[in-house]
């Protein structure tokens, strides 16, 4: 072995595998306890755990996985959400939800062909649920854009997601930042290990990276997978409406508001409202108010003395 071999191998053990989110080289996490359905989609798989009380899918939770290399852990995602800081598996299942979590094939595919995953994912559970309750559908991540891409082409599509709430954590729906100088140091570590580049230069991550570098002497730009990305978000709508919005078929017509009826009275004997004057104003009509070649108004009758009738008044009486 060369002196440069010897020396790319202490480069390696010294600097370990890691990668964007979590180690590569990192310790197996426990195993989740079995799930109660397992579900085949298109591109990913599907874990389901009933909530408690009755069994079925009950108040759907539905939440994806983020950013990462090869297919989703389900073992390892478990572990962050309930191992965590907050028992967050546990306390939706105590209230009686019913947890799917959602995995991809691959992680780094591209968001648009894993919102198809979760296309998939939300109608079967819509087809299986139980009760009238909205779903919360969302994920972590990258796992956000996902659902909400998702969500916001069911809409176009015409498709009923008869979700009522969309639900992102960490989720970058404004771009990631990944210092440009970390992005280098992957490229200058990558003939000794490629790992951690081979994710940032993943589709997802081109797709949510605000600056992206293809080189060591390359310039920092957006991705064009990005500048796709955001006119696909674009012509869908850029968020899903929750919950829609009900069409307004027929605006009521509008009515006089008469007076309630006081104690005592009977409303069928009650005078129609009165109006001030029985004749129009002069001027008025299709031609304007008192405009040129408007209309006049006709004179009205006169008794055998020659004189004008009394309008009526408020109170509804003539002389």
């Amino acid at each position: 072995m060369s002196v440069a071999d010897s020396m790319v191998e202490r480069a390696k053990r010294a600097a370990g595998s890691f990668g964007l989110v979590t180690p590569v080289d990192a310790r197996a996490a426990a195993p989740a306890p079995s799930a109660d359905e397992e579900w085949e989609l298109p591109g990913g798989r599907a874990r389901v755990y009933y909530g408690a009380g009755p069994k079925g899918m009950v108040r759907p939770v539905v939440l994806a996985d983020g950013l990462g290399l090869g297919p989703t852990d389900f073992d390892w995602l478990w572990n962050r959400m309930e191992n965590g800081p907050f028992p967050f598996v546990s306390e939706l299942r105590r209230r009686g939800r019913t947890l799917v979590l959602v995995g991809f094939a691959e992680r780094g595919a591209s968001v648009l062909q894993n919102a198809e995953t979760m296309t998939a994912a939300v109608m079967r559970t819509v087809a299986e649920q139980l009760g009238g309750a909205r779903l919360l559908v969302g994920g972590f991540g990258t796992g956000g854009l996902v659902a909400r891409y998702a969500l916001a082409r069911m809409e176009t599509q015409r498709l009923d997601h008869r979700t009522g709430v969309c639900l992102s954590f960490d989720s970058p729906h404004r771009g990631a930042w990944l210092p440009i100088g970390l992005q280098a140091f992957a490229h200058h570590l990558a003939p000794y290990d490629d790992t951690y580049l081979r994710q940032i230069s993943s589709p997802a991550a081109r797709q949510v990276l605000w600056r992206h570098l293809d080189g060591i002497g390359a310039t920092p730009q957006e991705s064009p997978l990005r500048t796709e990305f955001k006119r696909k978000l674009h012509d869908v709508g850029g968020w899903p409406c929750l919950p829609p919005r009900p069409r307004r078929l027929q605006r009521p017509r509008r009515r006089h508001r008469q007076r309630r009826p006081r104690r005592g009275e009977d409303p069928e004997l009650r005078r129609p409202p009165l109006r001030r004057h029985p004749f129009p104003r002069p001027g008025a009509g299709p031609a304007g108010r008192g405009g040129r070649g408007a209309r006049r108004p006709r004179r009205p009758p006169c008794d055998h003395h020659g004189r004008l009738p009394r309008t009526r008044r408020r109170t509804g009486r003539h002389p």
